[in-house]
C-alpha cells in the first residue's frame, strides 16, 4: 500500500528539493518506506491571470470541503 500526505496548500515560488509532503509504503501492513515527496525542479510564480485562476479553484475547493486540487 502507498500513501501520500501532501501539503493542502502549497505557495509559489518552490524551490527544488522543498518538502512538499511525504511518502509511506507498507506492505502486510508493515512500513517498509517512509520519506519525504521533494519538488524536482524549481517552479516560479504564475502571472496575474494564472494566481487569479487558483485562487478561485482554491476557493471553491476549500468552501466544498475538497481534500484535491486538480488544476
Amino acid at each position: 500500500d502507498v500513501s501520500m500526505d501532501i501539503i493542502k496548500v502549497i505557495e509559489v515560488p518552490i524551490q527544488r528539493g522543498a518538502e512538499l509532503g511525504e511518502l509511506t509504503v507498507t506492505l502486510d501492513g508493515k512500513e517498509v518506506f517512509k520519506g519525504p515527496l521533494v519538488a524536482l525542479d524549481d517552479v516560479s510564480e504564475g502571472g496575474f491571470f494564472k494566481r487569479l485562476w487558483h485562487s478561485l479553484v482554491l476557493f471553491f475547493t476549500q468552501l466544498f470541503g475538497g481534500d484535491t486540487l486538480t488544476v
